[in-house]
């Protein structure tokens, strides 16, 4: 949006400096001997990025988070619209083109930005079809199944890159070793699912329930045992991007209460 601000601004100033120098005799005389004033030419580069801009503003399907940031937010998306929101956070690998195919075969594409990869999309099932990292040339698979509701957020889940720095400096690793989860790396990640919530317009996938009501069984049980000391005892319990492992009945009680909210959403 700042671009399209920078174009806005210098679009205005320099129309009202090329109409100024058109009317005023006085003014007239600082431009001498040129034929057109000289704020034309600057008058046409900010009208043209405006223009590169300014049809984000009016666009639908296939709109995406790194072209326009507001529109995540549900006050700044109208529940009456007749396309939904894709969201999908992307951890640990840059910025990433994400290829989207919908059922009825069209295909949208956009760039993650700040780990999260967000689309306009028509109200229809469709599917992740790849993710490729800056370099385009890795790719991290995708197969990941949604539904488009109208007026609402799909939340897929999230992509993270579990070999960190290293994943970064040889990107098929990290590619191969991706972790699929619904786990929302930051405050500012679960305030934006939060916000879906209380708006009573999130969608999960059926993948995400599954790990959820999973992931409430445990705090059932770990519930029982909180605050003891097992020693030797190990409490067997699945985790959020669905691996079966050892964890303190206090960690995944912890974990419960951070993902409580889409526990009680679904």
């Amino acid at each position: 949006m700042t671009t399209l601000y920078v174009g806005l601004v210098g679009t205005i100033f320099f129309l009202v400096l090329t109409i100024f120098s058109l009317f005023n005799k006085r003014f007239g005389l600082f431009v001498g001997k040129w034929k057109y004033p000289l704020s034309i030419f600057p008058l046409i580069v900010f009208v043209y990025i405006l223009s590169t801009q300014l049809y984000i503003i009016f666009k639908g399907n296939g709109c995406s988070y790194a072209e326009r940031q507001d529109f995540i937010q549900p006050d700044n998306f109208s529940p009456n619209k007749e396309s939904g929101i894709l969201l999908l956070f992307i951890n640990g690998f840059g910025n990433c083109q994400v290829t989207v195919t919908m059922d009825n075969k069209k295909v949208y594409s956009g760039e993650s930005f700040n780990n999260i990869f967000a689309i306009v999309l028509p109200p229809d099932s469709g599917k992740v079809d790849e993710i490729l990292m800056s370099d385009k040339v890795s790719r991290i698979p995708g197969k990941m199944r949604f539904v488009i509701n109208p007026g609402k957020l799909t939340y897929i889940g999230s992509v993270n890159n579990s070999k960190g720095l290293l994943g970064l400096l040889i990107p098929g690793v990290a590619c191969k070793s991706a972790d699929v989860t619904y786990d929302a790396f930051s405050d500012s990640l679960s305030a934006i699912l939060t916000s879906w919530v209380h708006s009573n317009r999130l969608i999960l996938t059926s993948s995400i329930k599954k790990q959820l009501s999973e992931l409430r069984n445990n705090y059932i049980s770990a519930s029982q045992f909180a605050g003891l000391q097992f020693g030797y005892l190990p409490f067997i319990s699945t985790s959020i991007n669905g691996k079966v492992q050892t964890m303190a009945p206090d960690e995944v009680i912890k974990q419960y209460k951070k993902y409580e909210f889409l526990v009680n959403n679904h």
